[in-house]
């Protein structure tokens, strides 16, 4: 009856009445490991995941046979980006269980987080051969596959997904996206259509049309697109970026700045957003503006690009031995088929 009772509350996402009926049956039996598991999947509920954790400690410390308060457990730990001692959670529910298609979906995705990409696609195999239909582990195996610049296989990987569960948002994104890096940009752009139809919120899906479009030479659609992106995510720094780049190509470039001082208040590591900010003040003839970003991007990486474009505005503001320097140094570092460099040398 109590434990009956507790399901519905929970079911009925009345969660912190659900954990009073819990309390009160640990207060009769506190050796009642499923009540201490459930205790814990409501804390959880409400983001209060330390407390959820010391639940399932103690459903543990009475039942280290419970694989549910072991997944729970790991679940809660992922949310505190403790992937590792997730992973040790779903082992022991696999151990116990090793039909848990849950636990290999989870164990894979505490996986990707470590960056273990074959690792993580063989869990989500593991999940897919007990569960073929967990179109998130299709979604998932693929973005690893995408990510290893294996496009095709990604492609297929999405279509499973998508065969499973059509309205499946994030998916057609990602179709869309491996498609994009095989030059297939109105496939992608169909895609990214397809994404925004069933969800019209995912600023991912407006970002990848805006870059698709982009391609196309499509300026003023991408912006579209991209407004879209910031209107639904206004931290979403790379679509101020892409805005900016599209803005230079129409030449407006008083809203291009305004582009990437957002992307870079956003992210301080924005080295592209510097490096066009900085092209666009040295065609303005602001030189030491310029050299100001051509600096803060050489802060974030050294590369022989940055070098070139600080030299070039301390060649116009005819600080020679400077200039030779950074020409030097960027020849050294690789830009040594760039004509411009070797030409600014002989007017040293």
């Amino acid at each position: 009856g109590p434990t009956f009772l507790n399901c519905i509350l929970q079911s009925l996402k009345q969660y912190q009445e659900a954990i009073e009926c819990y309390n009160q049956a640990l207060f009769i039996n506190p050796k009642f490991d499923l009540a201490w598991n459930n205790k814990g999947s409501a804390l959880q509920k409400l983001n209060q995941y330390q407390e959820a954790i010391n639940c399932y400690n103690q459903a543990l410390s009475i039942n280290p046979k419970n694989d549910s308060a072991w997944y729970q457990k790991g679940r809660a730990l992922d949310t505190q980006n403790q992937s590792q001692e997730a992973i040790e959670c779903y082992n022991e529910v696999i151990s116990k269980n090793p039909q848990h298609d849950s636990a290999w979906f989870r164990k894979g995705l505490a996986l990707q987080n470590l960056n273990q990409h074959q690792e993580a696609i063989n869990c989500y195999n593991q999940a897919l051969s007990i569960n073929p239909k967990r179109f998130s582990a299709w979604n998932n195996k693929g973005l690893i596959i995408q990510r290893l610049k294996q496009y095709q296989e990604a492609i297929e990987c999405y279509n499973q997904a998508l065969f499973v569960n059509p309205k499946f948002d994030l998916a057609w994104n990602n179709k869309g996206s491996a498609l994009q890096k095989l030059n297939q940009y109105q496939e992608a752009i169909n895609c990214y259509n397809q994404a925004l139809f069933i969800n019209p919120k995912n600023d991912s899906a407006w970002y990848n049309k805006g870059r698709a479009l982009d391609t196309q030479n499509q300026s003023q659609e991408a912006i579209e697109c991209y407004n879209e992106a910031i209107s639904k995510n206004p931290q979403y720094d790379s679509a101020w970026h892409s805005k900016g780049l599209a803005l230079q190509n129409l030449n407006q470039y008083e809203e291009v700045l305004e582009c990437y001082n957002k992307s870079i208040s956003i992210n301080c590591q924005a080295r592209k957003s510097f490096e066009n900010k900085g092209v666009i003040l040295h065609s303005q003839q602001k030189y030491i503006d310029a050299i100001s970003n051509f600096d803060q991007a050489l802060n974030i990486e050294i590369y022989a690009l940055g070098f070139k474009l600080k030299a070039d505005s301390l060649f116009e503001l005819r600080r020679k031995s400077e200039a030779k320097y950074f020409y030097l140094a960027a020849l050294e570092l690789g830009l040594n088929q760039n004509a411009s460099i070797r030409t600014q040398l002989l007017k040293l």
